[in-house]
């Protein structure tokens, strides 16, 4: 498969893999972030939707980072990007839809996404999708370091599962 297409939505496959496994989706949210922290070495999850004939080396359609807890009622997402070839397909629904499924089956309750910067855009789908201010940063005392380097403004994003 060639890397601008787009696979059927029958071949995507949700996959969840430690930030050690994960170079080519660490660094597509890299690249469309526009630079993300070193990753904290326990905690953080990368979950990727990719064809389910990939093997990793390629770099995924979407990708986020994760911090969850088998049984906490909290998650959260400090960055979440869908690559440019593959924008504008619904492939940013899909694994919104897919991660929110899995963490109801792991005993998550709500979901925060952090957002950074000042472009509107994010927040706005965000908040299609049914997410809302929250009042502060999730609840926890989880390393939520890997967050944009340029200091813009962050706020977070909550929508229950």
């Amino acid at each position: 498969m060639r890397h601008d297409e787009v696979p059927e939505a029958s071949t995507l496959l949700l996959r969840t893999h430690e930030p050690g496994q994960a170079a080519a989706a660490l660094g597509m949210l890299d690249r469309c972030l526009g630079g993300i922290r070193p990753i904290p070495p326990t905690g953080v999850r990368v979950v990727t939707l990719s064809d389910v004939s990939s093997d990793g080396s390629q770099a995924p359609a979407a990708a986020c980072l994760l911090i969850h807890r088998l049984g906490e009622p909290s998650a959260w997402v400090p960055a979440f990007a869908v690559d440019v070839p593959f924008r504008r397909r619904g492939l940013g629904r899909r694994l919104l839809a897919d991660l929110c499924r899995a963490l109801r089956a792991d005993g998550a309750r709500e979901l925060f996404v952090r957002i950074t910067g000042d472009c509107p855009g994010p927040a706005t789908w965000l908040a299609a999708h049914g997410f809302t201010a929250a009042t502060g940063p999730p609840p926890g005392r989880h390393n939520i370091a890997a967050t944009r380097q340029d200091g813009s403004l962050r706020h977070w994003l909550v929508s229950e599962l």
